[in-house]
């Protein structure tokens, strides 16, 4: 996994075995084409950004060729080795705070929205992804923590308008709050001192989801849409106009099979992307060299294991979990996210628990390699269950390794503010090169990326205007990063630790 002198550091080729890829799909090592073709849209990452952008490119202009690059298998990032976990409404006193109200109620808005319409989408194209909606249940066991989610609360009771069902607005509800013996009652842990329930959320395998659409998209239009697996970018050429000569604006792209061109290139790598923009790339004008850093990698752990009796007792097989704590000695929070696959999909009622990184030294921070795990890490997430749990199950104590179904990571791309990084590299003049990001998704990916596709897209075709600022957050905007230059930087929002649910 070390890189070479001005080369990229890949992922891993060979990476721990993810319980949602076992077994791999038809797509897994999928190549369209023995040479590769040339394209009027590069998208580089097959994860469900990539994905989204593809398709939504080939929605708007079906008659373009786009070419998918993907470094090993098919959605073998993080979107491959996750679940969906909407809901950031802890942040939103937060949000009001460092970006004023009208800001924060923008963003859970975006949010709201990208959950609400990928479950129609899933719905409405039938595509078989275990799409599983479900309450949300955060559970406290420390006062000051939960004295801060109280007070995330009380702002969205102050500033939200709760909106009908019919809407895609109207999983904005204001979340319930449960003390003392209805927290236990409710949550099924004995010791929990608040719980917390939102709407509006879903389950679903991310894996089957990107398969399903990208899938789709082969067999409809298999001569313009290209996927090429096992085809790792190793460095970008990007176009450079000489000067007397009139040449295409193409940037060309190298790998290991070859190389290929477009007028379109678009990252879609999440954590990996800095390793396509060095600081000292010509792709990245002066203005742009902070991208080469405010991206940086953190490797997830998760654990799969067989339907737990005691979480069957207390009601769990329903909602999706974050268990929160703070963590010794500086009080970063410390969080622990799971889900029970749902009756009917494959694996039914198996327990999918991850977290925890933030109690293990180096918080598993700055590392890009998902082909091994932490030990002491799966040891803690074999324990939580039973520590969660017991008294409902009648004392039993933690997983068994008899009951574990698999043990994996992947790597999460995390940002300096918390928010995602979409838009388009501008050169000197401030002028756009057709070199497109969006990344950065801080472990919350698949309640952001289906509307930073939208954006993206619409970015691309030129239409960034009022309609879509109207409801695309600057938050999330690329030239954030180079308008807050030499003024202090991106704005960080406190608490901007939440669960990543991968």
């Amino acid at each position: 996994m070390a890189a070479r002198a001005n080369a990229p550091i890949l992922p891993n080729p060979h990476p721990t075995k993810s319980y949602w890829q076992d077994p791999p799909s038809w797509l897994a090592d999928y190549q369209s084409c023995p040479m590769l073709p040339e394209a009027d849209y590069i998208v580089v990452g097959s994860g469900i950004s990539g994905a989204s952008i593809a398709y939504k490119l080939i929605s708007c202009h079906p008659n373009a060729k786009v070419v998918m690059l993907e470094a090993r298998q098919f959605c073998s990032g993080a979107t491959g080795r996750g679940h969906i976990r909407a809901g950031r409404f802890l942040n939103f006193h937060n949000y009001c705070t460092t970006y004023g109200v009208d800001s924060a109620i923008k963003l859970a808005k975006f949010e709201t929205r990208n959950v609400h319409e990928i479950q129609n989408f899933i719905t409405k194209r039938a595509i078989p992804c275990d799409l599983n909606p479900c309450e949300g249940i955060d559970i406290f066991f420390e006062e000051d923590q939960f004295q801060d989610a109280l007070a995330a609360v009380n702002a969205m009771e102050k500033h939200m308008t709760p909106t009908s069902e019919t809407s895609y607005e109207g999983n904005i509800s204001i979340p319930k709050v449960f003390t003392g013996t209805e927290a236990v009652r409710i949550s099924g842990v004995a010791n929990a001192i608040g719980v917390i329930l939102t709407t509006g959320h879903a389950s679903v395998s991310g894996y089957k989801f990107v398969v399903g659409l990208t899938g789709n998209i082969l067999s409809l239009l298999s001569t313009r849409f290209h996927l090429e697996c096992r085809t790792p970018v190793t460095s970008i050429t990007p176009y450079a106009p000489h000067p007397g000569l009139t040449l295409p604006n193409r940037h060309t792209v190298h790998t290991p099979r070859g190389s290929v061109s477009t007028p379109n290139l678009i990252i879609a790598t999440n954590a990996f992307t800095p390793q396509l923009f060095p600081s000292t790339s010509p792709m990245l004008p002066p203005l742009y060299h902070p991208l080469s850093k405010f991206i940086h990698p953190c490797r997830a752990q998760i654990l799969a294991s067989a339907p737990s009796a005691s979480l069957i007792l207390a009601g769990g097989l329903s909602r999706s979990y974050n268990f929160m704590y703070t963590s010794p000695p500086d009080g970063a929070e410390l969080d622990y996210y799971m889900i029970c696959r749902p009756s009917g999909s494959s694996g039914a009622g198996d327990v999918i628990l991850g977290g925890g990184r933030a109690g293990v030294k180096g918080r598993e921070e700055g590392i890009y390699d998902d082909g091994s795990i932490h030990v002491g890490l799966a040891e803690s997430l074999k324990t939580k269950v039973g520590d969660w749990f017991s008294a409902a199950g009648g004392g039993k104590n933690g997983v068994s390794d008899d009951e574990i179904k698999g043990e994996w990571t992947g790597i999460m791309g995390f940002t300096g503010d918390g928010f995602p990084v979409v838009g388009e590299i501008n050169n000197d003049e401030n002028e756009g090169t057709g070199i497109f990001v969006s990344a950065g998704f801080n472990g919350h990916g698949m309640a952001y990326t289906w509307l930073c596709a939208e954006a993206l897209v619409q970015m691309i075709d030129g239409k960034d205007d009022g309609e879509l600022r109207g409801w695309f957050p600057d938050e999330m905007r690329l030239d954030r990063i180079v308008k807050r230059r030499g003024t202090g930087g991106v704005r960080a929002c406190p608490g901007q630790g939440i669960a990543c649910a991968l």
